[in-house]
């Protein structure tokens, strides 16, 4: 009998996804374990890649990665059902790291944590580090956890409905499930052992991008989970706070072309933020004083696009709530 069922969505991995097929095979773990891939739509070589492996295969048309995982856990046998993304390489003790707290039957989840798979690249060590830095402070219990090293009782995400398939991207459906799990009254738990190599983005603008739905998504979390809008261990409000700042900042341009001395104003939003920096470089700078000042570039960049993306995501809701009332008619 399967105890774990370890679902995997995959779309255009052709790059990694022998890495965690191979990862996830290589588990040392006692209790009996499948893996499950969920070849979103593909157009690389992905499924030709995976059917080499002794693995359940799934084909669907591209619906993104929570229809996947929905999918996967639908199928799966096992009682407890983790997840990792194909980008990802479990590393040997990642899955009994995570499986050990079921036995207490108040856990609901479980999340894990990174280790990066690509450090010679600036980019991605900033984002391993910011990652790093949010997660310093993570005690035993929390509200939610990224899902490419989660786990979950069956039983539970049969309860809530498995992903919010509104969310088309990879950006908050992980941390919607946990607060959605939290409600049925059980706990999500962190395990720093249960650890995943991953491979972050080296793309400035692909960051960017991600760093946009992020907000967008943020948006229809907050609509569905009010009460988690004044910040988690993992997004603090301080962070959050930095969005209407940003905003502010944004807004003040346009008085300061028309009044004069108002070009002050800017540049006071602007020094809040770079203060807001100053948590991340105190703990880096011992770290790595190189990141340390690409941190303070990439926080200010990343705020800017996170106003923006809190804008359209305002849109966003807005647009979905007129589609459901048309819906209703």
């Amino acid at each position: 009998m399967v105890e774990i069922s370890v679902v995997v969505p995959a779309y255009n991995a052709e790059r990694t996804i022998n890495k965690t097929v191979e990862a996830l095979l290589s588990q040392k773990i006692e209790r009996s374990y499948e893996i499950i891939v969920i070849d979103d739509g593909s157009t690389d070589a992905t499924q030709e890649i995976l059917r080499k492996y002794p693995i359940k295969l799934i084909s669907q048309k591209n619906a993104g990665p929570s229809a996947a995982r929905n999918v996967g856990w639908k199928a799966a046998s096992g009682e407890i059902v983790a997840f990792t993304d194909s980008d990802c390489v479990p590393v040997p003790g990642w899955l009994e790291a995570l499986s050990k707290h079921f036995e207490d039957s108040s856990v609901g989840g479980v999340g894990g944590t990174y280790k990066t798979e690509n450090p010679e690249s600036i980019l991605a060590a900033y984002i391993a580090e910011d990652i790093r830095f949010r997660q310093r402070g993570l005690r035993r219990e929390i509200e939610g956890t990224g899902t490419c090293y989660a786990a979950y009782r069956k039983k539970l995400l049969e309860k809530v409905g498995g992903f919010d398939e509104n969310y088309r991207k990879a950006t908050a459906e992980d941390f919607d499930l946990c607060f959605a799990i939290r409600k049925t009254g059980h706990k999500i738990i962190y395990e720093p052992e249960a650890v995943v190599g991953h491979y972050h983005k080296e793309s400035f603008l692909k960051y960017l991008k991600s760093q946009f739905w992020h907000a967008v998504s943020r948006v229809y979390l907050y609509s569905k989970y009010k009460n988690m809008a004044k910040g988690d261990q993992y997004t603090p409000l301080y962070v959050l706070m930095q969005v209407p700042i940003s905003l502010l900042f944004l807004a003040s341009f346009v008085p300061a072309f028309f009044v004069g001395g108002m070009f002050v104003v800017p540049v006071i939003f602007m020094s809040v933020l770079v203060a807001l920096t100053v948590p991340f470089v105190r703990y880096e700078m011992r770290r790595n004083p190189l990141i340390a000042v690409v941190g303070v570039f990439m926080q200010l960049v990343r705020n800017i696009v996170w106003a923006v993306g809190f804008l359209c995501g305002l849109g966003n809701l807005v647009y979905m709530r007129f589609k459901n009332a048309k819906r209703m008619e």
